[in-house]
């Protein structure tokens, strides 16, 4: 942590807002929450800076006596973020008015506000930045960008194995068999065989069919139900040359 000393006399920072660079007004007093926001959406983007102080067009109206604390304002932010973020604040005196300068590491795994909201930033049509809260979707998008996880390999908890059509075990069976695919998964039970293609998985001890199974091997009533919107694609290859492909899709509009 460090001060600048007066060094230029200027009404504006002479920076923009951008996904990596944020001002808050703090002629009102900010909220703790309002704080805490702001560098989680920082962190679950490019990490960056939250200058306290600035007006979004750049001008400074200083910092409220209240944040001007650079080793409290990073114990909060640290006390109210989970996991929790360590920040660098810094207090600015090289304007008209002091400003506090808190930078932002990007973060590697998802952060949420200790009351339990993950935000990112985006650009807007007009090219400006905001926070956004991130919904389930959001989240999963993140999940899969960073970790390079599957969704399609996440059990849905509210499915269950008998959720699985007989019909379309035999449909798979009848392609495996008829364009040679491992011919040893055609002695397996239906149990079996999709624990083998691994479109099942145990949770609690009940076998649940995983995004990928419910949607290749569901019942089309309860692929309505569980998964509102759904395609999947069962593509057979040789060499270069496309040799069948099969399409399930499934849309429903309405709620459950």
């Amino acid at each position: 942590m460090k001060s600048t000393e007066h060094t230029i006399d200027t009404k504006n920072i002479g920076l923009l807002e951008d996904l990596r660079t944020e001002f808050k007004s703090d002629v009102k007093k900010l909220s703790e929450e309002t704080i805490v926001e702001a560098v989680v959406a920082l962190a679950n983007t490019e990490g960056g800076t939250l200058y306290i102080g600035v007006e979004d067009d750049g001008t400074i109206t200083g910092v409220h006596k209240n944040h001007q604390s650079t080793a409290g304002l990073s114990a909060m932010i640290f006390n109210r973020t989970v996991p929790n973020v360590s920040v660098s604040t810094d207090i600015l005196y090289s304007f008209v008015k002091p400003i506090i300068s808190i930078m932002v590491p990007k973060s590697y795994e998802l952060i949420y506000t200790s009351s339990g909201r993950a935000l990112q930033r985006r650009l807007k049509g007009d090219g400006t930045p905001e926070n956004y809260p991130m919904f389930l979707r959001d989240i999963r998008r993140y999940m899969v960008n960073a970790y390079g996880l599957d969704v399609s390999a996440y059990p849905v908890l509210d499915a269950t194995f008998d959720d699985l059509s007989l019909l379309e075990f035999e449909r798979m069976r009848s392609m495996i068999s008829k364009y040679r695919g491992d011919q040893s998964l055609l002695e397996l039970d239906n149990l079996k065989l999709a624990q083998a293609l691994q479109l099942v998985q145990t949770v609690d001890d009940i076998i649940r069919p995983t995004m990928a199974g419910l949607i290749l091997l569901g019942k089309g009533e309860r692929i309505k139900v569980l998964i509102l919107t759904a395609e999947s694609a069962f593509t057979m290859m040789k060499g270069t040359k496309l040799i069948r492909e099969y399409i399930r899709t499934y849309s429903c509009t309405a709620s459950h």
